[in-house]
Formats: structure tokens, sequence, C-alpha cells
């Protein structure tokens, strides 16, 4: 999906999100209040396997890119979480264009961290199936699920419940 400004990402992220919970019916009077709330100064948090593996995998060399369906002020909240100097490229769907799983969104991290995915191995760790598994593959990367929550058992992808558990196996 093409993404144009930030009010229409978030009215149709919201659609689709009422759509899968199956309360699509309901978006209409949701999309004030759905909006209301995510516009006032969130206190967004990181799981506790995240400053840890984010460090290994610096200390690795490794260079790493943030990809996300968000706003242009990812990097903002980014910097808030204290974690923005573990990436070398951050990239938002609205400061892309098009949002995951369209493969253009992930070429771009590719690009800014002057990679190949014809000659590189590049891994992309997600958290959703659908656009992240789906769309790491569809540009060539080889997708990693982190399914806290076991939802996802029938991924056809490297599968783990945890970024630590996920750090452990590389080791």
């Amino acid at each position: 999906m093409e993404v144009k400004d930030r009010e229409g990402f978030y009215r149709h992220y919201n659609e689709q999100l009422a759509e899968a919970l199956g309360i699509s019916s309901h978006t209409a009077g949701l999309l004030p209040a759905l909006t209301k709330q995510f516009s006032k100064n969130n206190k967004w948090q990181l799981f506790d396997d995240v400053p840890r593996v984010l460090s290994s995998l610096r200390q690795q060399d490794l260079p790493l890119a943030l990809v996300a369906n968000w706003a242009a002020n990812l990097s903002e909240l980014v910097e808030q979480l204290g974690i923005r100097q573990e990436f070398s490229a951050i990239v938002s769907s609205q400061a892309a264009g098009v949002e995951k799983p369209d493969p253009a969104i992930f070429l771009r991290a590719v690009d800014e961290l002057s990679l190949s995915v014809e000659t590189d191995r590049i891994l992309y760790v997600g958290n959703e199936y659908r656009a992240d598994v789906i769309g790491a593959r569809s540009a060539g990367l080889t997708p990693v699920l982190i399914d806290r929550n076991g939802c996802y058992n029938h991924a056809d992808c490297l599968r783990f419940t945890s970024l630590l558990d996920w750090l452990n196996s590389m080791e």
C-alpha cells in the first residue's frame, strides 16, 4: 500500500486492525477514539530482551536497520527508547511511501545499509507473519519471526519466542 499522509496511514491501519479483529462494522465510531488515543504522548516500552540483543549485535559489527509501518517520527521514538545508536538506518513506512509487506520498504533499508540481496545474506527479524515474513521474503531477505505469544505455529520460517532465544540459537 502506498502511504501518502500520516492521517491516511493510520486510518488505513486501524481499518485493517478492525477487520482482523472482526469488528469492522464499528470502524467509523472507533477511528476518532483511536486517533485521539494514539496522538497522545505514548509511553512505548521495549521488551526486556531488546537492549541486550541489540548490544550483542552491535558488538558483532552487524549493520542493523529498523523498518516499521510507522509515521515519519520513528527516529524520534527510537531515540526516546534509548536504542537509536544501535541502528545504521531507520525506515518508516511514511518516509518510504509504502508500508510492509511491500518489498520496496525492505529494499530501501537494504540500500541504506549498502547491502545487496544478490550478494549478502540479510536476515529480517519481525513479529508479524504477513507484514514481516511475507514482506521480507518477497524482498529477497531471510525472515525470522519472533512469536512471543505462540500465534504463528504454522510459520514456514525460523520462529522463536523471544529475541534472546534467537540470539542464543546463533551462538
